[in-house]
């Protein structure tokens, strides 16, 4: 190619030198000269066909370039594509992370306010409870003591020597009023409920975008640059896609642990409120016994009191009676001393002779006139309780 075209070159250099010189024309036979071009035409059209060819192979190795780059191209927007989907999904992920880890941190600090406040109403119910079991020991001591004075009141009352030493009667009436207020322990169930904040925040990265022009024969390299770069540049993003990824599972198992930490806490409480729930509910049991005990004791006292009221009525009229029988007796002795007031010393007389023959003697009056002794005041009615 290159021999050729130095031929045809000196060629024309000489057809220029001749065509400018006049000397040429002057030589004798010039004018029936006849060019020998039959070679450069050879030459010519062999370098044409070496040109076509050359074209057509730079040709098709032109179209097969565009068509790689194209491929090419296509692979690469088909990867960043589904890099910038993967992006969007870590965002989003994120992005719930964030807001389950801001939920499960806003469920701890309800959870401690929660601890602390069941410790205080713990405390509370322990005080109260505490305090009526005081006040329970103090109120049964105290019926107990009630019921055994009004059972040895009655035993009192109901033998066989008060009756035989009543004399005279007090009444004093005795009442048993217990009065008692219960106070049930109200559970607060402060349910504070706090809502959940959204905490979204998105990261932005670098946009690539390829450019498609016109290429022509001598520019490979420059499309061979920008395809280099263009692959160090999506190198770089897919490094960082992998470091957000790894962020991402760390944070992840930085919820995880926290959403386990909060779970065991939560169950911890749960177990709390049960056993609390089975204290109130053995303590209201309680309670309510203790109640229906007190209430058969006062049904007892109840019967014990209409038993004394009773009893208090038949010692009423025993003591009416003895009254009148009394005031019949001084109504008979007074009538006796008006018949025998000056006589009286007889009443009083020693045992002596007797004024008929009796069969008494100086210890036995025998059938002999009936004397008094010194009259007293009955002693029966000193005591009444």
């Amino acid at each position: 190619g290159k021999d050729k075209l130095a031929v045809l070159k000196a060629f024309f250099q000489q057809a220029e030198d001749m065509g400018s010189s006049s000397v040429l024309r002057k030589i004798p036979g010039f004018q029936s000269y006849t060019p020998q071009s039959g070679q450069i035409f050879g030459i010519l059209r062999q370098m044409q066909e070496d040109f076509e060819g050359d074209l057509s192979h730079a040709q098709k190795a032109e179209l097969k370039a565009i068509e790689d780059y194209k491929g090419l191209k296509q692979a690469k927007e088909a990867e960043i594509e589904a890099g910038r989907k993967q992006q969007t999904q870590l965002e989003q992920e994120d992005a719930e992370f964030r807001e389950k880890n801001v939920q499960a941190y806003e469920e701890f600090l309800d959870t401690q306010a929660q601890v602390k406040t069941d410790k205080t109403f713990l405390a509370n119910l322990q005080k109260r409870c505490a305090e009526t079991d005081k006040e329970y020991e103090a109120r049964t001591k105290s019926r107990l003591e009630e019921i055994v004075a009004v059972q040895d009141t009655i035993a009192y009352l109901s033998s066989d020597d008060a009756f035989e030493n009543f004399d005279k009667t007090m009444n004093t009436p005795s009442s048993f009023l217990q009065t008692r207020r219960s106070s049930a322990l109200k559970k607060g169930e402060q349910v504070l409920r706090l809502r959940a904040a959204q905490a979204l925040r998105r990261t932005g990265s670098a946009q690539l975008e390829v450019l498609a022009q016109a290429v022509q024969l001598d520019a490979f390299e420059k499309v061979k640059a920008a395809i280099d770069a263009m692959v160090v540049e999506l190198g770089k993003q897919q490094q960082e896609e992998i470091q957000h990824r790894d962020w991402c599972i760390d944070e992840t198992n930085k919820n995880n642990r926290s959403l386990a930490a909060a779970e065991d806490k939560k169950a911890d409480l749960e177990s709390e409120i049960s056993d609390l729930t089975k204290t109130i509910e053995g303590l209201t049991k309680s309670i309510k016994e203790k109640k229906a005990d007190i209430a058969e004791m006062q049904v007892e006292m109840k019967k014990a009191s209409e038993i004394r009221e009773a009893e208090n009525a038949d010692f009423q009229q025993m003591v009416m009676d003895q009254q009148i029988t009394q005031a019949i007796l001084t109504k008979a002795l007074d009538r006796m001393k008006e018949v025998y007031a000056d006589n009286i010393y007889a009443l009083d007389q020693q045992p002596g002779a007797p004024h008929i023959q009796t069969s008494s003697n100086h210890t036995d009056p025998g059938n002999g006139p009936a004397r008094f002794d010194k009259y007293e005041k009955s002693a029966s009615g000193n005591k009444v309780l």
